[in-house]
């Protein structure tokens, strides 16, 4: 039997979050991919992703994932499942970098999301979480996708504010 149409990931490498994010999204009606953070480092603000579930999976090193209300370690191959609308975050607080892969499902936009965070940070608009400019864009970015995300800390409301705030500064993304 001939082989089927060879496989060809669509493999796109980022630098959004103090870490690194290969989208491969080659798991149909997913998107997915492995990301690669520091040592001694946060992830994205706590957020739920509204019409979607998320599967995490550390391959290396240590991983800590907030859901229901914890941090959940993570060790090689263990995984955690985040149910829609789920509080979540990571961390990897461990000294050694640490390696996880995701799944998201149903296919939304998170891909496209990652790129408009690495489309910031490459133009220099998302720096530092302590950088109120880039906060103003974390939420236009926010807002700008909120079928797929949602911030819970801070608040949905106060990213909306904060949006607002950045269009009447003339921000745009």
């Amino acid at each position: 039997m001939p082989p089927s149409k060879p496989f060809v990931a669509n493999v796109d490498i980022m630098i959004p979050f103090n870490s690194k994010v290969m989208l491969v999204n080659d798991i149909a009606g997913s998107e997915n991919g492995q990301t690669w953070i520091r040592a001694r480092t946060d992830g994205p603000p706590v957020h739920t992703h509204p019409l979607q579930e998320e599967w995490i999976q550390a391959i290396s090193g240590g991983l800590e994932v907030y859901l229901n209300k914890k941090w959940n370690k993570l060790l090689p191959e263990e995984s955690i499942l985040i149910p829609e609308n789920a509080p979540h975050t990571y961390r990897n607080s461990s000294p050694d970098d640490c390696v996880f892969a995701y799944k998201i499902t149903p296919k939304g936009n998170f891909s496209e999301m990652m790129q408009c965070f690495e489309q910031l940070s490459k133009d220099s608009k998302l720096t530092s979480l302590k950088k109120f400019s880039s906060l103003l864009y974390l939420a236009m970015a926010f807002k700008k996708f909120k079928k797929d995300v949602r911030s819970i800390s801070p608040p949905d409301f106060v990213m909306t504010i904060m949006a607002a705030i950045a269009k009447l500064r003339g921000y745009k993304i």
